[in-house]
């Protein structure tokens, strides 16, 4: 999502300070959405692909479940930071859906799982957990296509899960796509939110381009992502 030489990446020290905390939460939340994905879906499919046995799934599902929900952290504060940035202009004939409708599920989820001990019952009334339930579609031949429909449900079971294989309008853009987490009755699908994030990091890199390039700041040093070691010892003041 994020090129090496992105302009997020190099802010420049000229840059209004209140925007620029706003700018690097933005990229950050951006570099977990992209390295939570890229994690979760290489995961699943390898558990659609080559089955566990149950040991072997309890050990995955950590994994699983610890990327998907980073995921959903991360896009709820792309979206309050987005919303919320200072001095933003914004386009309101812009044909675009707005970022607060395509990700409100997203914050209804997080919600959900936040308070737990007062939506428990719900989330008893819609037969997940409290992590949810993960569900995805991986193809394992494409011509002819030959794929599965998962679903990782965990935690303790009272009754039996009932098999589903929903109608699905998706255009499959990878192996393993359609990845969808479903808390309380709600369902946030992460492959859909990608492309929204995308093009609102594009619009940010252009925006911090102009701003340097139309103040003559190309040359400017930056200091950016610091790691500091200092040699320690007992006698150390």
């Amino acid at each position: 999502m994020l090129s090496k030489s992105s302009s997020l990446r190099r802010i420049p020290s000229a840059c209004n300070p209140k925007q620029a905390i706003f700018l690097d939460g933005l990229r950050h939340s951006a570099e977990i959405i992209t390295l939570a994905y890229t994690r979760l879906r290489s995961c699943i499919t390898d558990l659609a692909l080559y089955p566990p046995s149950s040991d072997e799934l309890q050990n995955a599902t950590p994994y699983v479940f610890l990327d998907a929900w980073a995921f959903v952290d991360a896009v709820d504060k792309f979206r309050l930071l987005y919303q919320n940035f200072p001095d933003m202009v914004k386009n309101p004939l812009s044909k675009e859906p707005r970022l607060e409708d395509v990700t409100k599920n997203f914050k209804k989820i997080r919600d959900i799982a936040d308070h737990c001990n007062g939506t428990a019952d719900r989330i008893l009334a819609n037969g997940t957990s409290g992590l949810g339930y993960l569900t995805w579609i991986t193809i394992e031949e494409f011509q002819p296509v030959k794929a599965f429909y998962c679903t990782i449900r965990p935690g303790t079971l009272q009754t039996e899960p009932s098999l589903e294989w929903p109608r699905i309008e998706a255009t499959p853009n990878d192996r393993t796509f359609f990845i969808c987490l479903t808390v309380g009755g709600v369902q946030a699908n992460l492959t859909d939110i990608m492309p929204h994030i995308e093009k609102r990091i594009k619009k940010l890199e252009e925006n911090v381009d102009s701003f340097i390039n139309d103040n003559d700041l190309v040359d400017t040093q930056t200091i950016n992502d610091v790691l500091i070691r200092q040699p320690y010892t007992r006698e150390t003041k």
